[in-house]
């Protein structure tokens, strides 16, 4: 019998709360980014990096709360699915292909890209767990 690990609520640290214009219903576990005005926005274009997820939208669409750290699962870019590697287990995610802010893809490794702990890849649901 396959037995496999459940990453649901492991390491999931406290939500950080930001403003936002994001919609409640709708934005919820999307990649965002900070913009300039220290709010949240979804990630509009493929290749960046990104900050968290937003987990929670207030009722009013004025605050988001944001994980920013611990165990994620979202989906990735088939185009450019990430692995789980020997050794460090590191790779290099950014922003996948459209819709934009609800995908990941892998990226090689350069100067401003940040590197996530990949700790399982489902190949059939094309979903990633990683450490943000």
């Amino acid at each position: 019998m396959a037995r496999s690990i459940n990453y649901t609520g492991l390491k999931v640290g406290g939500f950080v709360p930001f403003a936002s214009a994001l919609v409640k219903g709708t934005d919820e576990n999307k990649l965002v980014k900070i913009s300039a005005s220290g709010t949240v926005v979804l990630v509009t274009t493929e290749d960046t990096n990104f900050f968290g997820v937003v987990r929670v939208i207030d009722g009013d669409d004025k605050a988001a709360s944001v994980q920013v750290d611990g165990v994620v699962t979202i989906a990735y870019d088939t185009d450019h699915a990430p692995t789980v590697t020997t050794g460090s287990g590191w790779q290099g995610l950014q922003v996948g292909k459209t819709p934009f802010a609800t995908n990941v893809k892998a990226v090689t490794e350069a100067a401003g890209i940040p590197m996530y702990r990949i700790l399982a890849v489902d190949t059939v649901a094309h979903t990633v767990t990683f450490l943000l």
